[in-house]
């Protein structure tokens, strides 16, 4: 495949390749045969109540056209076989056709119609019911205004007078499986964490008095200004402001009064905490309980 892509790509011809892990209209589709057709035994098909011309034949299909069975094996040709569907558009142009809807989430026809038609010299329109920016209703009074103009529409009694009713579609079935792995005495409870300081951050699992948080200038864009050197530089009053926030939370665990004041002595920092805007730094401030005193 990358090799026929290269190949494409030299001889400048546009192509995508699609996410797709079967080959339609190709011997790889060859194994599914009998189980297609035998599935679809018993399908009966009517009528159309609109001329249809088929990208299979290449040619218009109805109740009068002979010799074209559109049951099991019509479904496996429209499988195997080779899309005709330029044949199939040189039929509806060589019949007086040319107003060509496409209708679909993406237009990914036009460009094919149009190359098609050009060389017929058939002044063909061909326009999209849908666009990757205009949906719904609007979108559909906006195509029959085009039919309109296009004269492939006559009767403007047609367009919608106003909104729609919304139509509850069939649901998928729900399986109603849980994946998650049941929580155990080892987990960290890293998914139902919550943040309990700014700069704390989060309370670590199974251990008292100790948090973890990721500092970046993402997250803390006011930091950017204190620069040293050409370099965010963490505060020192960041970590005053962690040290005591840590104080207030083991008064919290021991049911003490955080009116009480508290006191920071010997603050002494060993090294710079520099920030970066490209990636976080972890931090982890862990209060020891016999090196910090509350008074009574």
């Amino acid at each position: 495949m990358t090799r026929f892509e290269t190949a494409l790509t030299q001889r400048r011809i546009v192509f995508q390749r699609l996410a797709l892990d079967y080959a339609f209209h190709s011997a790889a589709m060859d194994p599914i045969r009998d189980g297609l057709v035998t599935s679809l035994e018993g399908l009966e098909a009517r009528a159309a109540g609109i001329p249809m011309y088929s990208s299979v034949t290449g040619a218009l299909v109805d109740s009068t056209f002979p010799g074209v069975d559109l049951g099991p094996s019509y479904w496996w040709r429209n499988v195997r076989e080779p899309v005709n569907f330029e044949a199939a558009i040189r039929a509806m142009a060589a019949d007086g056709i040319n107003t060509f809807v496409e209708i679909g989430p993406r237009a990914v026809l036009a460009s094919y119609l149009t190359e098609i038609t050009k060389p017929l010299s058939v002044a063909a329109a061909v326009m999209p019911s849908l666009t990757r920016h205009e949906s719904g209703q609007a979108r559909v009074v906006a195509l029959i205004a085009q039919l309109e103009v296009t004269g492939a529409l006559r009767n403007a009694s047609r367009a919608p007078p106003g909104p729609a009713r919304y139509v509850d579609l069939p649901h998928y079935p729900w399986q109603r499986e849980r994946y998650w792995h049941p929580v155990t005495a080892e987990s960290e409870g890293k998914l139902t964490r919550q943040i309990e300081h700014p700069l704390l951050g989060y309370a670590l699992a199974g251990e008292a008095l100790h948090w973890e948080n990721h500092l970046d200038i993402a997250k803390l864009p006011t930091y950017a200004d204190h620069a040293v050197g050409g370099g965010a530089v963490f505060p020192a009053a960041g970590f005053v402001e962690m040290a005591l926030a840590a104080g207030r939370a083991r008064r919290r665990v021991e049911h003490r009064s955080e009116a009480l004041p508290q006191v920071i002595e010997e603050l002494e920092i060993l090294a710079p905490l520099l920030l970066d805007a490209d990636r976080s730094r972890t931090v982890r401030l862990r209060l020891d309980a016999p090196m910090a005193a509350l008074p009574s």
